[in-house]
């Protein structure tokens, strides 16, 4: 009989399962909302019961009527709050409502379990082996022998003896309660909320002895569950209603959460996230608000999954203690420093040995065995995914490097100046524009580096000092550091200088390459840390970015290289032509390409500026054209006091060379990089030591110093004979994919340079004064003429004062900077001026 009854009892919760999986009203495949019956304390439950556990009806959740509160749709908008139907959006143990009764504010509602009494556990549930496969928030299971979304190391392999089949809820590593990962990819485990056999219905909650946590008086841990301070009025300044009246707001806070320390009228929380301390005001029509409360640990951070955190909190999310890592009391486990001597176990302080996603703690209450700490992100990134979309991990409490990828808030210099902001030119007028820098995250007045200076920056708005640093803290621990050429280094840094997340050593997505764990089995290739398995000058790694192959690492040699002042002669300096952006140009052009007179650099007339106190090793002499700050080729400032600065008109060097695909064919002789350096020859050793020689590379056309792509890199490099700079690109363009210097946008579209297709609405050429000569306006400058052309034609290229064609317009054209004429057409060519057709064109061979 009780086989019997077992087996009816796996039909029934089989059937409950699929049933409540077809009838779920899920949004994310992740996720499962049953109908009939609740998993855990029933989060995700999304029936229509309406009565509470006595019978009495429930309260709409958007009626304030005859309960007031705050538990409605837009506080809580994933939590069901539909109709007058029994839901759980704050955490109670089991789903409830308000009542339709005045005397009675709120009931819990009697909704069966989807596991029933006969899916149990007994112990820590190591011994089950039921088939639940659902956590106690309604997300599915992930498969243990899978490693999506969550990598992990409890494998049937590895823990054969642990019952790990298919997505089912199991104990494989003593937890208190079986556990699953999920197919969240934010939320890696949760308990299954199973119940323990022989257990009765859920009894009211008791108190925990007061040692296991740690309370606050005047900041707050988490959500500010154990604060106990005496702050007693909002953060707008309205004074708190007791929590012991129901005047003016009706509330029974202090029999719902009799454990909440619900005194006086101080601010607190007995709710838990995603609250913070709060209390109900005393100004009927202020129903609640939070309270001016600052956080513990304000300045602790981490990136990006906490593993290089090594901070000093030693309390959790809800106020408790840390048990330490070398106690096995009142939690045994195996995540001690022994068996991770590189996690930085010390004391009680939270950690992250094992890959998940933010730091956490074994705590000292028996009944919790593990939390997470209340520890804000540096980063853009929340477990294994990063938020920002060009594949930086973008910090907003620290820098990495730089500080290019700093999207922080801070407006103020080191010396307490305020910042000016990025969109306005007074009172220094600057070429900073968000529209110039759109992806450097140029917002409000916030400190950021857009152009590779040592560290963050901003104008400020004294008019006499025109620019200064920001003091922004390191994101790293700067003792975590290299020694050599970084061979030897095996931490678990994974970001690059830029910002940039990088690749798993063992996956070939988005970059594929031979520094496998395979190839190099010594060299430590472990997760997506930064390593030196080949001889570079310093860690690197591979980058999650697709358009940047690889970079070196934040990381800084243990050993500070000594300081140089003579300028080396590796640096190839043209006079007649440049090299990739132009930085190292140092003719003697100085007018611009429409023809006016370069202003000189130490002059601040007609243009005020500061470029040559910001780059004094740039050439910047007499008027000659130069490019000092990372722009597109060599420019100037000019002497016509109403057009600030304009490009030169000087020819790249290597006009014709250009290369198809990766470059791997490439066979001209440039031999010079992108910054101006000379390349070192394939057959020499001096002074940067490689594989990548003629005898290994027969047939990648290594000869003498040429630019060449030997190893699949996306385009033709070579390693340079300056001995702090290992390896560079060369300054090669694409070939063009048709005649007139074309290119093939990724949308399918041909985008011409230097000739029009038809009427020039693809032209993307540079183009900037009217067939009258005339200098064009920007098109983001609304004088001397204003218009509204950007904002209503995104797509149509309209950078700087280039000619386009937005609008269908016959050919390209541009406003002027005459205010007595508004627009003219440019002189463009065709790109096929003597291609025709006769009659339909039935006979056009061209």
């Amino acid at each position: 009989m009780a086989s019997t009854t077992s087996f009816l009892a796996t039909l029934w919760l089989m059937a409950v399962t699929y049933v409540s999986m077809c009838e779920a009203q899920a949004t994310q495949s992740f996720m499962v909302y049953p109908t009939a019956c609740v998993y855990g304390s029933g989060e995700s439950y999304r029936g229509t019961q309406s009565t509470t556990e006595s019978g009495l009806t429930c309260q709409a959740w958007d009626s304030q009527t005859p309960h007031e509160h705050s538990r409605n749709s837009t506080n809580y908008p994933n939590a069901g709050l539909e109709g007058n139907y029994c839901r759980n959006p704050d955490g109670e143990p089991r789903t409830w409502c308000y009542t339709t009764d005045p005397g009675v504010r709120w009931q819990y509602c009697s909704i069966p379990s989807c596991y029933g009494q006969d899916n149990c556990y007994t112990g820590n549930g190591q011994d089950y082996r039921g088939n639940a496969m659902v956590t106690a928030s309604g997300r599915r299971c992930q498969r243990w022998d899978s490693q999506a979304p969550h990598p992990h190391g409890n494998t049937p392999a590895s823990k054969p003896d642990a019952g790990l089949q298919n997505d089912y809820c199991r104990n494989p590593d003593g937890e208190g309660q079986p556990w699953c990962y999920t197919m969240d990819p934010g939320q890696r485990w949760e308990y299954c909320g199973l119940p323990v056999c022989g257990s009765g219905p859920t009894q009211a909650p008791t108190a925990p002895p007061d040692a296991y946590f740690s309370y606050t008086s005047d900041c707050y841990f988490g959500s500010g569950l154990t604060y106990r301070g005496t702050v007693s009025t909002t953060q707008g300044g309205i004074t708190c209603q007791r929590w012991d009246s129901r005047t003016p707001h009706d509330q029974d806070y202090p029999n719902r959460f009799p454990l909440g320390d619900l005194r006086e009228n101080y601010c607190r929380n007995p709710d838990g996230p995603p609250y913070t301390p709060w209390c109900y005001t005393t100004d009927p029509n202020v129903l609640w608000d939070y309270c001016q409360i600052p956080k513990c640990y304000a300045n602790e951070c981490y990136v990006p999954d906490g593993a290089d955190y090594r901070g000093t909190v030693a309390v959790t999310s809800s106020g408790r203690r840390c048990q330490p890592w070398n106690s096995q009391s009142p939690h045994q486990h195996d995540r001690t420093p022994q068996n991770y001597p590189q996690a930085g176990l010390t004391n009680n302080y939270c950690r992250n040995p094992d890959d998940d996603t933010s730091p956490w703690c074994y705590t000292i209450d028996p009944n919790v065995r593990v939390e997470y700490c209340p520890i804000d992100l540096c980063t853009g990134w929340t477990g294994d995914y990063i938020l920002s979309g060009d594949f930086t991990v973008q910090t907003t409490h620290c820098a990495i490097g730089a500080g290019a990828s700093y999207r922080g808030t801070l407006s103020r210099t080191e010396s307490g100046l305020t910042c000016q902001r990025w969109d306005s030119q007074t009172p220094q007028q600057h070429n900073y524009q968000p529209s110039r820098y759109p992806d450097a995250g140029l917002d409000e007045n916030y400190c950021r580096n857009p152009d590779g200076e040592p560290r963050t920056w901003c104008y400020t708005t004294d008019s006499s000092v025109r620019w200064q640093y920001c003091n922004i803290p390191a994101c790293f621990d700067e003792s975590e550091c290299y020694n050599g050429n970084g061979e030897s280094y095996r931490g678990s840094r994974n970001v690059t200088t830029s910002g940039r997340a990088c690749q798993r050593w063992d996956s070939q997505t988005p970059h594929p390459h031979s520094r496998t764990p395979e190839n190099f089995p010594s060299a430590g290739l472990d997760e997506n840390f930064c390593r030196n398995p080949d001889g570079e000058a310093e860690p690197w790694c591979y980058t999650q970015d697709p358009n940047t192959r690889w970079e070196r690492c934040a990381l800084n040699p243990c050993v500070a290289p000594s300081p140089t002042t003579t300028v080396p002669d590796y640096i190839e300096k043209p006079t007649s032509c440049y090299f990739g952006d132009g930085a190292t140009y140092r003719g003697q052009v100085s007018t611009t390409e429409t023809g006016i007179t370069c202003q000189r650099w130490d002059s601040q007339n007609p243009h005020q500026q500061s470029i040559v106190d910001r780059y004094p090793n740039s050439g910047l002499e007499e008027n000659y054209c130069r490019n000092p700050d990372n722009a597109e080729r060599p420019w100037c400032y000019t002497t016509d006091p109403s057009n600030r600065w304009q490009y030169c008109s000087i020819p790249a060097c290597y006009p014709g060379d250009c290369y198809t695909g990766d470059g791997a064919s490439y066979r001209g002789t440039m031999s010079v990089t992108s910054s101006g350096r000379r390349c070192q020859p394939w057959a020499s050793q001096t002074p940067h030591a490689h594989d990548r020689t003629p005898q290994n590379y027969p047939q990648a056309g290594l000869v003498q110093n040429y630019c060449r792509n030997p190893d699949d890199d996306t385009s033709p490099w070579c390693y340079t004979v300056d001995p702090t700079v290992r390896v560079e690109y060369c300054p090669l363009r694409v070939c063009d994919d048709t005649a007139g210097g074309a290119i093939l946008g990724p949308d399918g579209i041909v985008y011409s340079t230097n000739c029009a297709f038809g009427d020039g609405s693809t032209y993307r050429g540079t183009v900037s004064q009217t067939q009258s000569g005339i200098p064009c306006q920007r098109w983001d400058s609304q004088s001397p003429h204003q218009h509204n052309y950007p904002s209503t034609y995104p797509d149509a290229g309209l950078d700087w004062n280039f000619c386009r064609n937005p609008d269908g317009e016959p050919m390209t054209w541009c406003y002027t900077t005459d205010s007595n004429v508004r627009w003219q057409y440019c002189s463009v060519p065709s790109c096929f001026p003597n291609e025709c057709y006769s009659g339909n064109g039935a006979d056009y061979r061209g």
